[in-house]
């Protein structure tokens, strides 16, 4: 009788373990944490070069002067993704190029267009840009005052 008394208990012991696992019940998985992507840190050169917009009134070169204005208003426009764009002049006589930038430890930023097969070199010096030859030398002559860039952001 102990013994069918036992039997009945370890029965009624497995329909329920038994039952229990089949009625899905679960420890509460906690929820995902959902991580909020870093704000965006504009990059920082040695030099304290940050991405933004340049203008000034630089003497134009070559194909840039399409009338008799010696001083054209330039303006900059670096963005963190390394791509650059540069308009020249204003309202519908203005010019505008795209290309890529790139900048050397010295401060020195290299500009391609390859649109029009064009390469520019400028100098980076307290917050300001300076227009460089081809040569990657500062010019020279009555403008050499002219080929400076201010930050406008």
């Amino acid at each position: 009788m102990k013994s069918n008394l036992f039997y009945r208990y370890c029965m009624l012991l497995c329909l329920v373990l038994l039952a229990s696992c089949r009625t899905g019940k679960h420890a509460a998985k906690p929820l995902p944490v959902v991580e909020a992507p870093p704000e965006p840190v504009a990059r920082q050169f040695a030099c304290s070069f940050k991405p933004g917009i340049f203008e000034g009134n630089v003497p134009c070169f070559g194909y840039d002067c399409y009338d008799s204005n010696l001083l054209r208003l330039t303006r900059i426009q670096f963005r963190e993704n390394e791509s650059v764009e540069k308009t020249l002049g204003e309202g519908e006589n203005r010019l505008q190029y795209t290309g890529h930038w790139k900048i050397e430890a010295d401060c020195l930023i290299t500009v391609t267009y390859p649109e029009v097969n064009r390469i520019e070199y400028y100098r980076f010096e307290q917050n300001h840009l300076i227009r460089l030859s081809a040569a990657k030398a500062a010019f020279s002559g009555i403008f050499k005052d002219k080929y400076t860039l201010q930050r406008k952001n």
